[in-house]
C-alpha cells in the first residue's frame, strides 16, 4: 500500500471511530428517555406475576402517571424476590431522574427541607441546654447510652492533633471564590485566601503549613497575608424529580482544614473496624440480616443536616469540640438572606461524613451493649446496622438527639434489608438500576449489563435493540460498563500476534470518558508543583483519588508556563483496548 493510501486509510479509520464515539455519547432528549422508560416498564410489568402488583403498575403505565409510579412502594413482605425486583425496576426508571419537569420546584423544596432541619437542630440545642441545667429529664436508659457513647468517642479520638500532624488538601467541590466548573487546585491556590470568622484565629498556623503559597520565608513571619472573611453559601444540586439536595459551599481555607480533620477522623475510625472507604461490610451484613432476621438496617432522614451543635458538645471532649468548631462556617447566605446555623456542620463540610459516622457508631455500639447483645454493629454515614434487639433503645436515643429515623428505609421485621446501595430479600440481591438523567448509549450499556448479571435475557435483548450496531462492543465482566458484557470469545478481538507466538489470551475494546482539561494559566502556577508534591506525599494508597486533577509536562506559551489540569465532568469518549489472558 502506498504512503498516500495508508494516510487515507488512517484518516477514514479516525472518521469512523469518531462517528462511533458520537453514537455512544450522544444523549437522547427527555421525551425520548421517557418514551423508552415506559416501553421498558411495560416489558418489566409483564414479568410481575403477582396480580395485584401487576394491576397497580399497569394502571400507572397506561395513564403515564410518573408521579404515581414514583410514590408507589412495593411490599417486600408480600412479593417474591423476582416480582419485587421487577416492580422496583419500573419505579427506578423514573424516581431519580433530574431531567423530569413534573411541576415541582425542586430548589425551593430543598431549601424548605434545609430550614426544617435547622428547626430540628434548634429544638435539640434547647433540649440539651435545659437538660444540663436540670430543667428537663431524659429517659434513664437514654442517658446511659449518651454517657457510654461519649466515653467511646473520647477513648477513640485521644488527644487533639497539631496542624502539623494533619494531612491537608483541597476538596473536589466549589468554594465561595471558585465555581464548580473550575474546581481545581490550581485555581483555588490562585484565588487568594478566604475563610470563615471561626477559622481566622488558626489562619496563621494553617498557612504556615504552606509557606510557598503564603509567601512566608524560613522565619515564617516576613509576609503579610490578606484573608477575606466569607460566609458559607447555600446551594442546591440535582437529586431527583421531586427535590434538589441542599449543600453549603465553604470558603477555601475551611475546605483545607475540614479535609485534613476529616482524614484524621477516618483513620481513628478504622481502629474500631469502621472503614468509610469501603461499603462492603455493611452490604455483607445487610444480606446476613435478610437471611437470618438477626440484624436490622436503619436509615435516617437528613442526617447530615441534623447534627446539632449541643449534641456534638455533649458527645465529644471539650478540646475536640473547640478544635472542630474552628472549621465551622456558622453564617451562611441563602436566597432568603443570611442565617446563623443551628447545626454543627452541614453537607459540604469536609468532616461532616466522618463525624456523623463517629457519632452513630458510638450511639449504636452503646445501645447494643446496653441491651446485653453481642451482635454485629456496622455504620457507614447514616446507614446503621445493629442487632434487632437494640433497635428500640437506639431509635429512642436517636430521636432524643434530634434525628429522624426513616420508617420507609429502615427494616427490622421480615426478610428485606437495605444498606449502602444493596437491597436484599431472603438473601437475594434485588437492587434495581436507576436512570438518573437523560439516556445515551453509555446508560443503555449499564442497563444491559445490569440485566445480564441477573440473567434477564429478554430485558437484555430489549435494551440491545436501542443500541446502534456500530456502537456495540463486547468484553468480559469485571472491567466496568464501557462495553457490553459477554462470555462469547468470538465477539472479542483476537490478538493474532500473541497467538502466532504461542501465547493465548483475548483482546477487547471498551469505551472510556476523557476528562475535561484546561491549560489556562493561573496565578499559582509557580507553587502548584510544590502543592502536588505535598499532596502526593501525604496520600495513603487507599485514599480517594486526589481532587484537583493532574498535571503533565508544562505547556509553554511565550514566557508563560502552565500545566494541563483536569476539571469536574467529562467530555468526549475514546476506545481503549485491553489484553487479558
Amino acid at each position: 500500500m502506498s504512503k498516500t493510501n495508508r494516510a487515507f486509510a488512517r484518516k477514514s479509520l479516525r472518521a469512523k471511530r469518531c462517528r462511533v464515539l458520537n453514537t455512544y455519547s450522544d444523549s437522547w432528549t427527555s421525551d425520548e428517555t421517557t418514551s423508552f422508560a415506559f416501553s421498558l416498564a411495560t416489558v418489566l410489568c409483564s414479568m410481575v406475576h403477582d396480580s395485584r402488583e401487576n394491576e397497580v403498575l399497569t394502571g400507572f403505565i397506561r395513564n403515564r402517571d410518573i408521579i404515581g409510579l414514583c410514590n408507589h412502594k412495593p411490599d417486600p413482605s408480600r412479593l417474591c424476590s423476582d416480582d419485587y425486583r421487577h416492580s422496583c425496576q419500573v419505579i427506578a426508571l423514573f424516581s431519580k431522574r433530574d431531567d423530569l419537569d413534573l411541576g415541582e420546584h425542586r430548589r425551593l423544596a430543598a431549601l424548605l427541607k434545609f430550614y426544617e432541619a435547622e428547626q430540628l437542630c434548634g429544638e435539640s440545642n434547647d433540649l440539651f441546654r435545659l437538660w444540663r441545667r436540670g430543667m428537663v429529664s431524659l429517659p434513664p436508659r437514654v442517658c446511659g447510652v449518651l454517657h457510654a457513647a461519649a466515653g467511646k468517642i473520647s477513648s477513640l479520638l485521644g488527644e487533639v492533633p497539631s496542624l502539623a500532624d494533619l494531612k491537608f488538601r483541597f476538596g473536589p467541590g466549589a468554594t465561595t471564590s471558585i465555581k464548580r466548573k473550575n474546581s481545581n487546585a490550581r485555581y483555588k491556590l490562585g484565588a487568594g485566601f478566604q475563610c470563615s470568622s471561626e477559622l481566622l484565629p488558626l489562619c496563621s498556623e494553617l498557612l504556615a503549613e504552606f509557606p510557598s503559597w503564603a509567601g512566608l520565608s524560613d522565619d515564617r513571619a516576613s509576609a503579610i497575608v490578606e484573608v477575606e472573611i466569607h460566609n458559607g453559601r447555600w446551594n442546591g444540586v440535582p437529586k431527583n424529580w421531586k427535590t434538589d439536595r441542599g449543600v453549603v459551599v465553604e470558603p477555601a481555607l475551611n475546605t483545607l482544614f475540614q479535609n485534613g480533620v476529616g482524614r484524621f477522623l477516618k483513620q481513628r475510625l478504622r481502629l474500631v473496624g469502621v472503614d468509610i472507604r469501603d461499603q462492603t461490610r455493611n452490604q455483607r451484613l445487610a444480606r446476613y440480616g435478610s437471611l437470618t432476621g438477626a440484624l436490622a438496617t436503619l436509615d435516617l432522614s437528613s442526617a447530615s443536616d441534623t447534627i446539632s451543635k449541643e449534641l456534638v458538645a455533649e458527645l465529644l471532649p471539650l478540646d475536640w469540640y473547640i478544635f472542630l468548631s474552628y472549621g465551622r462556617t456558622s453564617v451562611i447566605d441563602t436566597p432568603f438572606g443570611a442565617m446563623r446555623q443551628e447545626k454543627f456542620s452541614s453537607m459540604g463540610n469536609g468532616f461532616t461524613f466522618p463525624l456523623e459516622t463517629l457519632i452513630f457508631w458510638a450511639l449504636s455500639s452503646a445501645a447494643t451493649e446496653a441491651v446485653g447483645s453481642h451482635g454485629d454493629v456496622s455504620v457507614y454515614g447514616d446507614d446503621i446496622i445493629v442487632p434487632v434487639e437494640a433497635v428500640r433503645l437506639l431509635t429512642q436515643t436517636l430521636e432524643v438527639c434530634g434525628f429522624l429515623v426513616n420508617p420507609k428505609k429502615s427494616f427490622y421485621h421480615g426478610s428485606f434489608r437495605e444498606s449502602c446501595g444493596k437491597d436484599y430479600l431472603t438473601g437475594k440481591l434485588v437492587r434495581p438500576a436507576f436512570v438518573k438523567t437523560k439516556l445515551d448509549a453509555a446508560g443503555l450499556f449499564v442497563l444491559h449489563n445490569h440485566f445480564r448479571w441477573y440473567g434477564d435475557d429478554r430485558l437484555c435483548q430489549f435494551v440491545l435493540g436501542y443500541i446502534a450496531p456500530k456502537a456495540r462492543i463486547y468484553g468480559p465482566e469485571g472491567y466496568g460498563d464501557g462495553h457490553l458484557h459477554s462470555n462469547d470469545d468470538q465477539l472479542f478481538t483476537k490478538h493474532r500476534g500473541h497467538f502466532k507466538n504461542g501465547f493465548g489470551g483475548r483482546l477487547f475494546s471498551t469505551y472510556t470518558w476523557r476528562p475535561k482539561r484546561t491549560s489556562v494559566s493561573s496565578k499559582a502556577d509557580h507553587i502548584y508543583p510544590s502543592y502536588r508534591v505535598y499532596e502526593r506525599h501525604s496520600m495513603e494508597p487507599e485514599d480517594d483519588p486526589v481532587s484537583g486533577g493532574t498535571y503533565d509536562s508544562p505547556v509553554t506559551r511565550g514566557e508563560e508556563v502552565s500545566w494541563w489540569s483536569s476539571l469536574p465532568g467529562k467530555t468526549k469518549t475514546r476506545i481503549n483496548q485491553i489484553y487479558i489472558f
